[in-house]
């Protein structure tokens, strides 16, 4: 009677795009620093232009790190920028929950729309991990595959099915 409509998508192109968007928006971030520290009256300190580098080399480093794993399918790759995007995404979205009280509501609904957005693209790379950890690249039974009946397991290299 329904008939199941599916449309499969290889995890990879999103999650080359969720990079492009973290470069775009770290680009931004770069250039709205330059404008602040170049229409600022007052020198900068030499602990805070440290802090500014190390801080956009390391979301730099996690970027391409992200690509990388796309793009070869390594799971390990995708790694650093789950584990440096969580807390990040858990501080917004305590923000998020905070500026509720303020009740600006049109506020509140862009924040939780940004809030969905981002947890949404972590949820799609960790799913992506998720896949290529247990893709047959990485399965402990790398050099066998299970017959059609599931009751023997044969070896690729020495009978065939």
């Amino acid at each position: 009677m329904y008939k199941r409509f599916i449309i499969k998508i290889d995890l990879k192109y999103p999650t080359i795009l969720i990079g492009i968007f973290h470069l775009i928006f770290l680009i931004f971030r770069i250039y709205e620093i330059a404008m602040d520290l170049y229409f600022l009256e007052e020198l900068a300190e030499v602990n805070q232009l440290t802090y500014v580098t190390l801080i956009t080399l390391l979301q730099l480093g996690i970027i391409i790190s992200l690509f990388v794993g796309a793009t070869k399918k390594q799971h390990v790759f995708l790694l650093p920028w789950l584990c440096f995007t969580a807390p990040t995404f858990c501080m917004a979205t305590a923000y998020a929950t905070l500026y509720v009280a303020t009740g600006d509501s049109v506020q509140s609904i862009i924040n939780y729309a940004f809030i969905v957005i981002f947890w949404s693209s972590w949820y799609l790379v960790f799913k992506y991990y998720i896949v290529l950890k247990n893709s047959f690249k990485y399965s402990p039974f790398k050099g066998y595959k299970y017959s059609a009946n599931l009751k023997e397991l044969n070896n690729e290299c020495g009978e065939s099915l």
